[in-house]
């Protein structure tokens, strides 16, 4: 694109490399990308430090959570710890850039005759738009889990959400602003577009806008929102749960979202925390205490149905390609073993 590498864009390819060290199955390249990703945490504390702007700079924002993310996935105590703590300041500027409340309609800009510099310019600040709602909602999908993970109350809320339904994968990843153009038009309606939070109620509510939303991120935003609330709504969250899996099987085939759902469905009907401590995580007197409420859900029909998610959770693991079952996905295959 012709432009010189800022402070901001130089850190955002240095986190893209270090996130593709520490999946590296080799050690030493491991301990590089985490030792990387030390050196970013505190170059961007420097960066926001010198120049507020930053915090509405996309590249940067992209830079800080995506190190935030292999910090807190990286199965050390210490820089899970501090990844965590760290998660706050990143949320806030992402609320504060409006990245949780874009306009649910955004209609054409300009017409066919538009000249090539001014294409780019108009199509360029589209994708930029699309970009930093696709990084709010990674940032919800991401403090869903670790919520999950780590047994804590998720920092953001799913009635957040309140962004339009992201547009299509082909619209970010067009050639050029020509394509982009032609890419909009294909599934540009006119009429409004839905909200994210309206999805996250009703699922089916994507058929309305088959080809002009990204599906497979919708889906995936939908089953951590219901994660999140695992505790409070158990049965009508099973059910929910349910009509997105069959939704899924039919229009969005996928892996990944088999494993998160039998995943998030073993977890509903599994005290996991107690189970983690009985497993020896605390201390021999901690084992001792939960000894009897793990007892207890064992002879449960909520174990019966945990056991037979879990078994679908290590099936559905084998389908993953090496190197890739991580973060997450790595915890729940461990969380399933756990409970066979």
């Amino acid at each position: 694109m012709g432009r010189t590498l800022d402070g901001s864009c130089r850190d955002y390819l240095l986190v893209i490399i270090a996130a593709g060290a520490v999946i590296v199955p080799e050690r030493q390249i491991r301990v590089t990308g985490l030792f990387m990703h030390d050196i970013l945490r505190t170059a961007m504390a420097q960066i926001y430090e010198s120049d507020n702007s930053t915090t509405r700079d996309l590249q940067a924002l992209q830079a800080y959570l995506r190190a935030l993310e292999v910090r807190g996935w990286s199965g050390l105590k210490r820089k899970t710890e501090i990844a965590c703590s760290f998660m706050q300041p990143g949320y806030t500027m992402l609320f504060q850039s409006g990245a949780f409340s874009s306009p649910p309609k955004q209609g054409l800009s300009g017409g066919p005759d538009q000249g090539a510099q001014e294409l780019d310019t108009v199509w360029k600040s589209r994708a930029m738009r699309e970009s930093l709602k696709h990084l709010a909602i990674r940032a919800f999908i991401h403090d869903s889990q670790v919520s999950i993970a780590y047994f804590q109350t998720p920092t953001i809320s799913y009635a957040e959400l309140n962004m339009a339904v992201p547009y299509p994968p082909s619209l970010l990843f067009a050639e050029g602003s020509k394509e982009c153009r032609q890419d909009f038009l294909r599934c540009y309606s006119g009429s409004r577009r839905l909200l994210l939070t309206e999805v996250l109620a009703d699922v089916t509510v994507l058929e309305t806008c088959s080809g002009e939303a990204d599906l497979q991120l919708c889906c995936f935003a939908a089953i951590h929102a219901l994660a999140n609330q695992c505790m409070s709504r158990q049965r009508d969250l099973y059910h929910d749960l349910m009509i997105i899996r069959l939704y899924c099987e039919r229009h969005v085939a996928h892996h990944y979202i088999s494993f998160l759902l039998e995943y998030i469905m073993m977890a509903l009907h599994t005290p996991m925390a107690y189970i983690q401590r009985f497993a020896r995580k605390e201390d021999e007197s901690e084992v001792r205490r939960v000894a009897p409420i793990g007892s207890e859900w064992r002879q449960s029909s909520a174990a019966r149905v945990a056991i037979w998610h879990a078994g679908q959770v290590l099936i559905s693991a084998r389908e993953f390609p090496p190197t890739t079952l991580q973060y997450l996905d790595a915890v729940a295959t461990y969380h399933g073993a756990l409970v066979l």
